[in-house]
């Protein structure tokens, strides 16, 4: 059984429960764990078990071992991190013609350096192995991870508070520079589906 957290993040999401109530945005899928036996659980997907929006976004940054689990219908849940970082896989079945992946603890191309570079680089083949399954299906797959410069802006303490608007800046010049220097993505949004997972 996962370890359970001692910071509670229950009331977190109030005003998006507030807000939001029993409505799901179509073609979100939000992954989350389960905690008393480790199972992935995909919140928004056909045959998954129901939840309301707050409470699953929740779940899934519930960090074992350092935030309280997520109650839902009787089950406590933990951030989906736990499965995988990106859960990418899990769009296997939907039919889409892109994915965005967003994977901000891996490094591009999988070249990291540093006391975290065994974990980028795990979690970038583990990435790999579900872009490949992506592709299989037909989908054709964009990337976005960290470099250098966003990497070293983001330091080690993913928890730090304090240096999250550079980290926003270093991502979002990161990105620009990445859309504009490619043709296809500059050109994205005007042919293509896309869907979201979290």
């Amino acid at each position: 059984m996962l370890p359970r957290g001692q910071v509670d993040i229950a009331e977190r999401a109030q005003g998006l429960d507030d807000f939001m109530g029993h409505r799901w945005p179509e073609g979100l899928r939000i992954c989350a764990v389960r905690r008393q036996d480790g199972a992935r659980v995909v919140f928004g997907r056909p045959g998954s078990p129901e939840a309301r929006l707050a409470p699953a976004v929740l779940a899934s940054c519930a960090i074992p071992g350092y935030f309280k689990p997520i109650t839902i219908d009787g089950h406590e849940y933990v951030d989906g991190g736990v499965h995988s970082v990106t859960n990418a896989d899990v769009l296997r079945s939907e039919s889409l013609d892109v994915v965005v992946i967003v994977s901000s603890l891996s490094a591009a191309h999988g070249n990291a350096h540093g006391a975290d570079a065994v974990l980028r680089r795990a979690v970038h083949r583990r990435m790999e192995r579900e872009i490949a399954r992506l592709e299989a299906s037909g989908t054709a797959v964009i990337r976005l991870e960290p470099g250098g410069y966003a990497r070293r802006t983001m330091g080690l303490r993913a928890m730090a508070e304090d240096r999250g608007p550079r980290v926003i800046e270093a991502a979002y010049e990161e990105t620009r520079k990445r859309v504009l220097s490619t043709p296809f993505l500059a050109n994205l949004g005007r042919r293509a589906r896309v869907s979201a997972v979290g």
